[in-house]
């Protein structure tokens, strides 16, 4: 259906990506491996539907629960995979999308810093052509969507993704090359960095480096509130891949892992963070 997506993995990102789409209209089927997860999901989604303007909840889409991943995927336009930053995991659940998705269903990853083209192992040659990275933010309050081929994504397929999305008021960007990770995640790979270098070396506390952030740049939130919001072992696993590629220290990302995940301090799900 035109007017069907499935999303893989309702975690933060996951949640507000069928947000997204069912604000737009679309019929969002959402399903998780933890079905705990999506029960949350969709309580998420309902209550964030609510809260929103009228014209929103009148154009509103309808989100549901899949028990199945077959079920899920089943008369998708586009099915979009948002599980945590392994490339293994995603490899895995990818190629298990590719078997039951119909053979012109669009296949999307929400990787924000593995290049797709190293996601494509399982996947057939013809879905190849069908396969894309769409990275979202933080929607609804971040709107813009960056789009990044596999290598063998048809153009078409990226034109027709970016159409629909804008459709439903996101702002898509078509990056030119492929590239771990995109042109946000990369000016912000820089400032996570140096942020968790910071904290490791005790230089700072994570509430005066975001008092300094925030006043000099005029932002809502600093960085280390904005790490809090992904999730402390998201930002590992996404430091994970740009340290194996570009051989760069691990002594800032060590530190939050011994000193926060391995806590059970995660950030916002949890309560407790930086």
């Amino acid at each position: 259906s035109s007017k069907r997506v499935a999303i893989i993995g309702c975690g933060n990102l996951g949640r507000r990506i069928a947000l997204a789409w069912s604000s737009g209209g679309f019929t969002v089927r959402i399903f998780d491996s933890q079905p705990e997860n999506a029960v949350e999901a969709l309580h998420w989604v309902q209550v964030a539907l609510e809260d929103s303007t009228s014209k929103s909840k009148e154009n509103a889409g309808h989100v549901e629960i899949a028990s199945k991943l077959s079920d899920a995927v089943l008369g998708a336009w586009m099915v979009i995979e948002s599980v945590p930053e392994q490339i293994s995991l995603k490899t895995h659940v990818l190629g298990e999308i590719d078997k039951l998705a119909h053979p012109m269903t669009t296949i999307a990853t929400n990787s924000s810093s593995i290049r797709s083209s190293k996601l494509v192992s399982k996947l057939s040659d013809e879905r190849q052509g069908r396969f894309l990275n769409t990275h979202y933010y933080r929607p609804p309050e971040q709107r813009i969507v960056e789009l990044m081929t596999c290598g063998r994504t048809k153009a078409a397929v990226i034109n027709e993704t970016a159409s629909r999305m804008e459709s439903i008021g996101l702002e898509p960007m078509i990056v030119g090359r492929e590239s771990t990770g995109f042109v946000g995640n990369r000016i912000w790979a820089a400032i996570k960095r140096e942020v968790m270098s910071m904290l490791a070396e005790r230089v700072s506390s994570a509430e005066d480096i975001d008092r300094v952030f925030k006043d000099n740049l005029h932002t809502e939130w600093g960085p280390c509130e904005l790490m809090d919001q992904v999730g402390l072992q998201t930002v590992c696993d996404i430091e994970d891949v740009y340290i194996k590629e570009r051989n760069m220290p691990t002594s800032g990302v060590d530190f939050i892992r011994q000193n926060y995940v391995a806590r059970g301090h995660l950030g916002q799900s949890t309560g407790r963070g930086l």
